[in-house]
């Protein structure tokens, strides 16, 4: 995307923070740590892209981590029960909001990053079962319905 100057034009007007995933982007880590120090939101996918599976997780990076961390933000996992399609019922899971306060202060070399991407990974698991287990009573509850019917 960030090639097309169209696409980068539009990205600047509403506020996307483009980032080369081939390297380092220090541009883009300083853009997003300024961002979140103001109080804005970032919207990041930790395992460095969109889960197009949905039903395991994938490897959580550390950058996601990282950025809170640097940011001093709370990171809330939102979970999606399925892929989206046309006219077909989804749920969406907010979790709790947490902060990385254990790592503040620290040098964050690539074993801080990994420990601190395993708590997102591991709080994001919490909220993928906590809405697999609603989904899963909603279900039950609607076929006991079906039955009494």
């Amino acid at each position: 995307f960030g090639k097309n100057r169209f696409i980068r034009w539009c990205a600047m007007h509403m506020g996307i923070i483009l980032i080369d995933r081939g390297k380092a982007d220090m541009q883009a880590l300083r853009t997003s740590v300024k961002a979140l120090k103001s109080g804005d939101i970032l919207e990041i996918f930790p395992e460095g892209t969109r889960n197009k599976d949905g039903d395991n997780l994938q490897e959580v990076k550390g950058g996601a981590a990282m950025l809170a961390i640097k940011g001093d933000a709370y990171i809330q996992p939102i979970m999606i029960y399925a892929r989206a399609r046309f006219f077909r019922k989804n749920y969406l899971y907010v979790a709790e909001p947490f902060k990385l306060t254990e790592f503040a202060g620290q040098l964050l070399d690539n074993e801080q990053l990994e420990r601190a991407g395993t708590v997102v990974a591991e709080k994001m698991l919490e909220a993928q079962e906590a809405l697999h287990a609603y989904v899963d009573a909603k279900k039950r509850k609607k076929k006991r319905t079906e039955q009494a019917e």
